[in-house]
């Protein structure tokens, strides 16, 4: 960024007493802003619109009294003798947005010091799955680089760290000890890989290989293991057909890859809680709406306990992508709420799970601005929401009140000119400082050097088993099963999904919450999504509890069985156990910020222990067909009198 030295933009001579007050404050402080800082505060504060003299005065409305006193002190009486001389408010208002950016950046120049963050352009695909295709358009490449900032006072200096002319470089993750970088890379022709590169020699060693596979988003973990999404699960997007990313885990050397998690469409945004756990975006269409599906999942490290952690059961905002824990807590995070046929970019969010996890209920807005525009429909003002106005991307949180992030204070997502990001210290009420502009590059993904290391979660993970259990305390607790009539629940029916891994066909689904297309259908419109298995069945006993084995690896779903052998409710997502797993969990869809009701007893099923699914019906699990299984019951049950042969049906013909 070009810089400016203040100290030199008013010649000394010849000019009036106050002016030079102004400029030996400057020299003596040898403060350097750039052009661009400057700029930005101009089109922040409407310059060109209400002028200096009236910006000058709203930025003194931000500063204590001592020191719009001594700002004032500086200029005397000239301003209120020299009303029409606009130019000379101009160096009073850049001096009292000088001293609120300083007033700003010091409770965190510490936390502030180092930066790393990368440069390139700004994809606006639908989704992560644009970014790791081998060949996306291509006005998504341009320079791209891993650069460093330094926070010196009120400017700040930028290295480069790695670069490459044509290509993409992302997802910057700092080792504990802050002297490494893990990013994704890319150029031409490839697929993205996983890097690693010493900050003080700059020597880059690649981790992870494969031309057939796009491998981003490293995670350094305390064990010693490094987590990344990648496209290895050869799993298709079920409504576009472009690749999926699951999480997998490797060691440091990208040896011993193995895939943790087994989820319908992308697991995305990883990054470490402070307690040790990972949180992340799971993007869902099991059985459900189609733009709504998009929400924040916690796990341990190594895959178990995967959770929701905040909007399962969310319609508004409807996508969260994203989240970075606040330092030294686990009940808050930021994030970005956006649409789901949108790009990554979105309106800035704190989540406070204390104060509930849907909708709203935990969830407050930096600026939930008037960004809807005329002649939209109340769908596509969902499925496209944050994408106009002020729109935030990957923020950093420097405590409960600021972070770092990126931003363009006039985002159109149809519009190329605008797809264009800064690097910016925003606070809670949204007064904003640009840090670093790099023109059509946008500066993307700031992390803080300075990283703490959590705790390391104790692994029970046990490759040498092929199931996990799972268990519930109490059927009936929760939100799900609400107004059931208690021991009306007889069993657990347990149903694996299968994926798709490629298109054939197509078709659309639709509803009252958005219509979706089908690239690899298994039913008519309005089926099911996914491919379904009917595992078993477990008992839920009298005190509504169950206890089961379930096999490991594979995402499955629940329904509720009554006395009529009917489905009183159907889980509509999933939950994967590891090899060796206890899940539990203590009713159906419980409130995960109640305390569970003290018990006083031991349930039953915790007492007998987990035991295996009992068949359903005796059938075959490794797949549906109507072939061999629903028309050997036509033809024992039905075909008797069901034919054309039979006296009653040649009557009719008759």
């Amino acid at each position: 960024m070009a810089k400016k030295n203040l100290s030199a933009t008013v010649a000394i001579t010849c000019i009036p007493k106050f002016l030079i007050l102004i400029a030996l404050f400057l020299q003596v402080h040898a403060v350097e802003i750039s052009e661009s800082v400057i700029s930005d505060w101009e089109t922040q504060d409407g310059v060109d619109l209400i002028g200096y003299r009236r910006a000058f005065t709203n930025i003194c409305h931000r500063l204590p009294p001592e020191t719009v006193m001594r700002l004032k002190g500086n200029v005397g009486d000239g301003l209120a003798k020299t009303s029409s001389q606009e130019s000379l408010y101009k160096q009073a208002y850049i001096e009292a947005r000088l001293a609120n950016r300083e007033q700003l950046f010091a409770p965190y120049q510490n936390k502030m010091a180092q930066v790393v963050f990368v440069k390139h352009k700004l994809h606006c695909g639908v989704t992560p799955s644009s970014m790791e295709e081998v060949e996306p358009s291509p006005n998504y490449y341009d320079r791209t680089s891993l650069c460093l900032m330094t926070l010196n006072g009120v400017d700040v200096e930028v290295e480069t760290i790695v670069s490459s002319s044509y290509g993409v470089i992302r997802d910057p993750c700092i080792s504990f000890d802050g002297t490494r970088i893990l990013y994704a890379r890319k150029n031409k022709g490839e697929n993205y890989k996983i890097f690693e590169v010493d900050i003080a020699s700059k020597n880059v060693r690649q981790i992870t290989y494969g031309p057939e596979y796009a491998d981003m988003e490293p995670v350094y973990l305390p064990t010693g293991n490094i987590l990344f999404s990648s496209t290895r699960c050869g799993v298709k997007v079920p409504c576009t057909g472009s690749p999926v990313t699951n999480f997998y885990l490797c060691d440091k050397d990208g040896n011993y890859i193995r895939r943790i998690a087994f989820d319908q469409v992308h697991t995305s945004n990883p990054t470490l809680m402070p307690n040790g756990k990972v949180i992340y975006t799971r993007w869902e269409y099991n059985d459900r709406s189609h733009p709504f599906i998009r929400s924040l999942f916690v796990m341990n490290p190594d895959g178990a306990q995967q959770l929701e952690y905040y909007g399962n059961n969310t319609v508004y905002p409807p996508c969260i992508h994203q989240p970075r824990a606040v330092p030294g807590s686990n009940t808050t995070v930021m994030a970005i709420a956006t649409g789901h046929h949108a790009c990554q970019v979105g309106k800035l969010v704190f989540i406070d799970i204390t104060k509930g996890r849907q909708d709203t209920s935990g969830l407050s807005f930096v600026n939930e601005d008037d960004w809807i525009p005329d002649g939209f429909d109340r769908y596509a003002i969902l499925d496209h929401f944050g994408q106009y106005g002020e729109c935030y991307a990957y923020p950093c949180p420097l405590d409960e009140n600021a972070c770092l992030v990126s931003y363009a204070p006039d985002f159109n997502y149809r519009e190329v000119k605008s797809k264009r990001m800064g690097l910016y210290f925003v606070t809670r009420n949204n007064e904003k400082e640009l840090l670093v502009d790099d023109g059509p590059v946008s500066c993307l993904q700031p992390v803080l050097l300075e990283t703490s290391q959590p705790p390391v979660i104790s692994s029970k993970v046990d490759y040498r088993k092929k199931t996990g259990n799972f268990y519930v305390q109490d059927i009936y607790q929760g939100l799900s099963l609400k107004g059931v009539q208690r021991g009306s629940i007889k069993k657990i029916r347990v149903v694996a999904l299968e994926y798709r891994r490629g298109s054939a066909g197509g078709a659309r689904w639709g509803g009252d919450l958005g219509d979706g297309s089908f690239v690899s259908p298994i039913a008519h419109p309005g089926g099911s999504w996914d491919v379904k298995h009917v595992l078993g069945e477990a008992p839920v006993y009298e005190d509504g509890s169950a206890a089961f084995v379930a096999p490991a690896r594979l995402p499955v779903y629940f329904q509720a069985i009554d006395t009529a052998g009917s489905v009183a409710q159907t889980m509509r997502s999933w939950a994967v156990v590891q090899p060796g797993e206890d899940f539990s969990c203590v009713g159906c869809h419980e409130d995960k910020n109640e305390v569970p009701p003290p018990l006083g007893y031991t349930p039953r099923a915790m007492a007998l222990g987990p035991r295996p699914l009992e068949p359903f019906y005796d059938l075959d699990t490794s797949g549906f067909s109507y072939e061999k299984i629903i028309q050997p019951i036509l033809d024992k049950n039905c075909i008797e009198c069901h034919n054309e042969s039979h006296p009653r049906n040649i009557d009719l013909q008759n």
